[in-house]
């Protein structure tokens, strides 16, 4: 009776995951942008001299909200990776400071951006219909510095 139950739970949540699985389509979709944001995620881990991770939010809603506006995943969200080489860039304090605070990034879409730092992680949720992005977000990180 007892292999019963727990072969019915293990079918049972093998089904389960089963339903809720990424198709091959969106598979290949979030590893062309994955590939995308590895590009900017490893340049600024060469400038920056510290290993940082990066996970997409809510994908099923980046992609179809980013899609309403002509863009990608990875133009929403390349921005914040691009900021914090950026700052790597003019000198060793500023590099010192990122390696010290920043172990990765979290990216996502919300109609109103926010841009947060904590436990290492920057979490950005945006769009790319709000402009100067740069100009808003830097102060923001150097702060968070």
């Amino acid at each position: 009776m007892k292999n019963i139950l727990v072969v019915s739970l293990f079918l049972a949540a093998s089904t389960a995951s089963l339903l809720h699985a990424e198709s091959l389509e969106e598979r290949k979709y979030w590893a062309g942008e994955m590939d995308y944001m590895n590009r900017s995620i490893d340049d600024a881990v060469e400038k920056c001299g510290v290993k940082l991770s990066f996970e997409f939010v809510d994908k099923p809603t980046l992609r179809a909200e980013t899609a309403k506006t002509d863009h990608t995943p990875y133009g929403v969200c390349a921005g914040v990776v691009d900021e914090v080489d950026s700052i790597c860039r003019e000198g060793d304090d500023e590099k010192q400071s990122v390696a010290a605070k920043i172990k990765g990034f979290r990216c996502g879409y919300a109609a109103k951006r926010t841009l947060t730092l904590k436990n290492g992680i920057v979490t950005y949720m945006g769009n790319n219909v709000q402009s100067n992005w740069s100009d808003w977000a830097r102060p923001i990180l150097l702060k968070a510095l």
